[in-house]
């Protein structure tokens, strides 16, 4: 057995197994390790046209890498153009397929004017507020939601009180039943007459497209009353929606 002059350690044969001390291969590779290179100043041509080989083979080796990297970089900027290509097409692509689609009126499609009618009714029927609103002009339904609001009214409690007097004479959920008859298609000075009253009542200019006077019969039936009324309903076509302009009794 002998000491390890360097740990303290007893070990067998030619170093210390356990720090090492003694293995020439150890030396080696510590020596590569922290060896120190020769200023040129002191290389013979030899080492100088060897260490000039060196760089140069680094900086060959280095501008490959660039270039290789600058390659990957183009090959995905076009992938990304051609995916963002493709992305535009398909949104340009779907944007006029709606666009068909609705102004043909096979999605998005408008109310007409005896649908407009029975929305306005079941939302009376219904307390839908908002449906009841949608049947109006903006300004108009916007009148009605800022009153609302001021009186802090819930939606359905807005609706109750507009039609207390339903509540009242037909019972508290009494329902609405309409049937629909002759339709009188408006002149153009009745449209005109209309358009003027619209822009003297919120200061906008409406462009009424078409308007009709339809014949509704209106059943009320509650667990108070049932009565049958003959209404006139007056609607008119302002852009490719119908909205409510009058009731008359």
């Amino acid at each position: 057995m002998k000491v390890c002059k360097s740990c303290g350690k007893e070990y067998k044969g030619e170093y210390c197994q356990s720090c090492g001390y003694g293995n020439p291969d150890l030396e080696i590779r510590a020596y590569e390790k922290y060896k120190v290179k020769k200023p040129e100043r002191f290389m013979t041509d030899e080492e100088k046209a060897q260490k000039n080989e060196e760089l140069k083979a680094k900086r060959e080796a280095l501008k490959k890498q660039e270039n290789q990297t600058a390659a990957k970089r183009r090959q995905a900027q076009k992938r990304n153009s051609q995916w963002g290509f493709i992305i535009v097409a398909i949104v340009v692509f779907g944007a006029i397929v709606l666009f068909a689609l609705y102004n043909n009126g096979y999605i998005f499609k408008p109310k007409d004017k005896t649908e407009v009618i029975s929305t306005y009714f079941n939302a009376i029927e219904n307390n839908d507020f908002e449906g009841y609103l949608s049947t109006m002009v903006k300004p108009m339904a916007n009148e009605y939601r800022d009153i609302a609001e001021d009186k802090g009214l819930s939606d359905s409690d807005a609706m109750k009180e507009l039609y207390s007097d339903y509540i009242e004479g037909f019972g508290e959920n009494y329902t609405i039943t309409l049937k629909f008859g002759a339709e009188e298609k408006m002149d153009e000075s009745s449209i005109k007459e209309s358009e003027d009253t619209l822009e003297t009542a919120y200061g906008l200019s409406y462009d009424i497209t078409e308007a009709y006077m339809v014949a509704t019969n209106v059943t009320f039936k509650g667990s108070k009353a049932k009565e049958v009324q003959d209404m006139y309903v007056y609607v008119a076509k302002i852009g490719r929606q119908w909205y409510i302009l009058n009731i008359d009794n």
